[in-house]
């Protein structure tokens, strides 16, 4: 019984912790892309404020 539990407990920990570190994977090519996407808009906003 609490090998059973401690078993289904471990199974669960494990696709949580495989979720988190999937989400952390995604979150941290999401943040490249949106570094990268800032560093692109980085002279046209810069061209703007000389502008002003």
């Amino acid at each position: 019984m609490l090998i059973e539990a401690s078993s289904k407990l471990k199974s669960s920990f494990n696709s949580c912790f495989f979720f988190a570190s999937l989400c952390q994977q995604k979150i941290r090519r999401f943040r490249i892309t949106i570094r990268n996407f800032f560093f692109y808009l980085d002279p046209w906003v810069s061209h703007l404020y000389s502008f002003n």
